[in-house]
């Protein structure tokens, strides 16, 4: 995006519309699936989204802007050494290094969150399978939903506090997860606001950060700056889903989605 889009002011309102799209597909995509597989087969339904990402390589071959040459090499780089420059880059920066390090402790309770959602709702609510697609489906709207107003709501915010106001919402998304009960149709509603808030929340902080940090990293710094942040956000996300699983097996669903909601 950096490259494509000359006037950094302008790349919040690039990253909107891309996150916009992602969102899109996230919420078209398990349904077109589902009509595919009814339809047709499950075969059919992998070679039309084979078919997808033919059609996504085409449309980046047929983008024209031309990139920066790389900086002379004068020795041979290693990967442990880029990555190294990359964490550096991010951890002597307070801005990178705050967002990261929020985003490492999010990713960890959602995933935790998330991966402990399935087996709850299914063996201790029994909920069907299909209601557990439906809660899923409807919560993807709040990511579009946040993709498509997170731009109005920068300007009107300031940058900082939208960021803050979007992680405030991301965390309290959980905390319904445990506390949902009732009659069935009050109990997916729950699950249904948890994960809109979580979607919703998670669409305008991403739109927000990805333009922050490509916004104050110069460009023969972004692929490591980009690398190091993904290691923090992904391996949050990686360590949060076997901990959920310990605290499961040890004190029970409930009381390890209610430590992760509270955390």
């Amino acid at each position: 995006v950096p490259v494509l889009v000359k006037d950094k002011r302008s790349l919040l309102e690039a990253n909107t519309k891309l996150n916009a799209t992602l969102s899109s597909a996230d919420v078209a995509g398990p349904g077109i699936a589902g009509t595919l597989v009814t339809a047709f087969s499950a075969p059919a339904a992998m070679a039309a989204n084979a078919f997808s990402y033919a059609l996504s390589v085409i449309s980046l071959l047929l983008v024209r802007a031309p990139e920066p040459d790389p900086p002379a090499r004068t020795e041979k780089r290693r990967l442990r050494t880029e990555l190294a420059e990359g964490l550096r880059w991010v951890f002597g920066n307070r801005w990178l290094r705050a967002i990261g390090l929020v985003g490492c402790s999010c990713n960890f309770f959602l995933t935790m969150v998330q991966s402990l959602f399935l087996l709850y709702a299914v063996r201790d609510k029994e909920l069907s399978a299909a209601t557990v697609g439906f809660v899923m489906g409807a919560a993807a709207v709040g990511g579009l939903l946040g993709a498509l107003i997170s731009g109005m709501v920068v300007r009107r915010l300031s940058v900082g506090t939208a960021y803050r106001v979007s992680v405030s919402i991301i965390f309290l998304g959980p905390l319904l997860v445990p506390a949902a009960g009732g009659p069935s149709w009050l109990l997916v509603g729950l699950f249904v606001a948890s994960f809109f808030l979580e979607y919703f929340g998670a669409s305008i902080s991403n739109v927000i950060i990805v333009s922050l940090r490509q916004s104050i990293t110069p460009q023969p710094l972004m692929g490591r700056m980009t690398a190091a942040m993904r290691m923090l956000l992904y391996g949050g996300g990686a360590l949060g889903g076997p901990v959920g699983g310990l605290l499961a097996g040890v004190l029970g669903l409930h009381a390890a989605l209610w430590i992760a909601g509270v955390l």
